[in-house]
């Protein structure tokens, strides 16, 4: 869709409403951003890995960015605190 075909809905296009829907790649800056501030409020904090799983949180983080992709404890446990403590996590 070209610039004069761009449709406004209220004060945004079509295409800036349909970016809003698409969820970040594992290799998005600010993905990766968040998924170190997360383990790091986690280490950091001291806090157990279960409430990430829980209804609270994955709203929480629904409600700051609907782009943001919940990880499971799982995933954070195996493969995102090697890759902070390796220093590999942006």
């Amino acid at each position: 869709m070209d610039k004069s075909e761009t449709k406004k809905i209220g004060s945004q296009t079509l295409q800036e409403c349909y970016e809003k829907q698409m969820k970040y790649t594992p290799s998005d800056r600010r993905r990766q951003k968040f998924d170190k501030a997360i383990m790091c409020f986690l280490i950091e904090d001291m806090r157990p890995w279960g409430p990430v799983e829980g209804e609270g949180y994955q709203n929480l983080i629904r409600t700051i960015d609907t782009r943001l992709t919940i990880k499971s404890r799982t995933t954070l446990s195996r493969e995102k605190l090697p890759s902070l403590y390796q220093g590999t996590l942006i």
